[in-house]
């Protein structure tokens, strides 16, 4: 009877640590993007992933007003995926070549698989360089010549 108690313990211990385990995996990380404002006016800003098998996803937008830090979380990390973001504040653009995804030019979107979003438009990213802990900060302000 003794070894059997304890059997069954060792049982219910291990469903219990399996049990941790699956509810502390199930937790998704997320992407950290920290920005800072530093335009003098307010930024709007977009972000884009690109995973696995052309998953690929945008989101928009998020508002930073002038001075504002925000941090932004718009994916589930993945270290093997790349991530992008695209700005506008007012003429000023923060674009690039990295990356050829959807937006919408005026109202909050989101595009998965590529997808295209109705009345928006295809814009490009910049690279966006995220640790391996998932964090990436940039700080965003104008040139003045």
């Amino acid at each position: 009877m003794k070894y059997l108690k304890q059997k069954l313990f060792a049982v219910l211990l291990v469903c219990v640590v399996t049990v941790i385990n699956c509810v502390h995996c199930a937790e998704a990380k997320t992407v950290e993007f920290k920005f800072v404002n530093l335009t003098g006016r307010s930024v709007y800003i977009a972000f884009a992933r690109e995973g696995h098998s052309n998953d690929v996803s945008t989101k928009g937008w998020w508002k930073l007003d002038y001075l504002e830090t925000k941090v932004i979380k718009p994916f589930e990390f993945d270290p093997d995926d790349y991530y992008f973001y695209y700005a506008v504040s007012g003429n000023t653009v923060w674009k690039g070549d990295a990356f050829t995804g959807w937006i919408h030019p005026k109202e909050p979107f989101k595009s998965e698989w590529g997808r295209r979003i109705p009345g928006g438009k295809q814009v490009g990213f910049r690279v966006l360089k995220v640790s391996k802990s998932g964090k990436a900060s940039l700080n965003l302000s104008i040139k003045r010549n």
